[in-house]
């Protein structure tokens, strides 16, 4: 191996770790305030108080919009599943199907998409 190819391995390396970590960094600014932001979008979507959206309230617009709210933190705002169910005070595996249930429902998801676009 020649000092060149592994003086350019570094860079891309380094190069490849600036990016992770200024995505990283983007993801944790998520303020309490989007996040609210986007559960007050759900709520509004549903036709629900945004109080209903956290925790187990299991009627169909509320768990819709808990849905909603769930995929909108994941797919807009970056969160994790374990940061998503902390906000909303569930489990992350009720946030993971939330997310997949989104996910295929394909009038939903572009429903959804199309708030993102507005917001």
């Amino acid at each position: 191996m020649s000092g060149t190819t592994y003086l350019e391995e570094l860079r891309a390396m380094r190069d490849w770790f600036d990016r992770r970590i200024a995505a990283e960094l983007d993801r944790l600014e998520v303020t309490d305030e989007m996040c609210a932001g986007i559960i007050d979008r759900a709520a509004r979507l549903y036709d629900v108080e945004p109080d209903d959206i956290f925790g187990r309230n299991r009627k169909r617009r509320p768990a819709l919009a808990r849905q909603a709210a769930c995929w909108m933190l994941r797919n807009h705002a970056g969160l994790s599943l374990n940061r998503i169910g902390d906000v909303l005070g569930i489990d992350h595996t009720t946030v993971l199907y939330a997310c997949r249930k989104v996910d295929a429902a394909p009038a939903m998801r572009a429903l959804l998409l199309g708030l993102e676009v507005a917001s």
